[in-house]
């Protein structure tokens, strides 16, 4: 996705990256000499599908508003021809639009969804959204907090509902500067070791569909895979 490549520095089309590596390699004669940056991979298991193949691997999970709102750009805009940051940020400020506007329980894109989590999916919250992701810079270049940012950890992001105090919360994750204490009952944004989700949203991971059981529920457990190198391209 957009998301991973502007998170590990890597900006414009793909051919104009390996210009920038081709020049950086020449420059160095050593590729073990360039700058990189590290990012866990997240490693996912669907419970509901134990008896085969069913590890995941990716940066960004994210299940209710966030892939219906994704599917909808999709289908409003990037057919069109319209994609890239312009489509990104207008239904960005059209859903802050409706969730400021009032009572979501009804929004197509919106409705509140009911997120089991913990070891044994014990703890029962009525979210708007929720994403796990071990990136530093997520959409519309939104940035985890630096004093959220763990070793090892990856990040998980909630925003309950009912919700106060929304658009504070909003343009201080966007300026980076959200600390733990804007979380509670808010936006909230907690660094993890492990996660278990069950939800019957639909989920996506890095842009893909992870398909639901037959009886319509996604139930996902979440752990730190293995460390990934990106060369640092300017």
């Amino acid at each position: 996705t957009n998301m991973i490549h502007q998170d590990v520095g890597i900006a414009g089309a793909p051919h104009q990256a390996l210009k920038k590596l081709a020049h950086a390699l020449k420059k160095t004669g050593n590729p073990a000499e360039l700058p990189k940056q590290c990012r866990n991979i997240l490693h996912i298991k669907n419970r509901k599908k134990e008896n085969e193949p069913n590890d995941l691997y990716g940066f960004f999970l994210a299940t209710n508003a966030i892939p219906r709102i994704i599917f909808k750009t999709r289908e409003t805009f990037h057919r069109k021809g319209m994609s890239g940051r312009f489509s990104e940020t207008l239904v960005f400020m059209q859903t802050i639009q409706r969730l400021l506007g009032g009572n979501i329980s009804d929004d197509p894109l919106l409705t509140p969804d009911i997120h089991h989590t913990g070891e044994e999916q014990n703890i029962a919250e009525n979210n708007v959204l929720m994403a796990v992701s071990s990136l530093q810079r997520l959409i519309l270049g939104i940035r985890i907090p630096p004093s959220q940012i763990k070793q090892d950890h990856f990040h998980v992001i909630r925003l309950p509902y009912p919700y106060q105090k929304l658009l504070t919360d909003i343009f201080s994750f966007l300026r980076g500067s959200a600390d733990a204490q804007t979380a509670i009952d808010r936006l909230r944004i907690s660094p993890e070791k492990t996660a278990c989700i069950k939800t019957t949203a639909p989920c996506i991971l890095d842009g893909e569909i992870i398909e639901p059981d037959t009886d319509g529920q996604t139930v996902l457990s979440i752990q730190n895979g293995p460390s990934l190198s990106f060369i640092i391209l300017n």
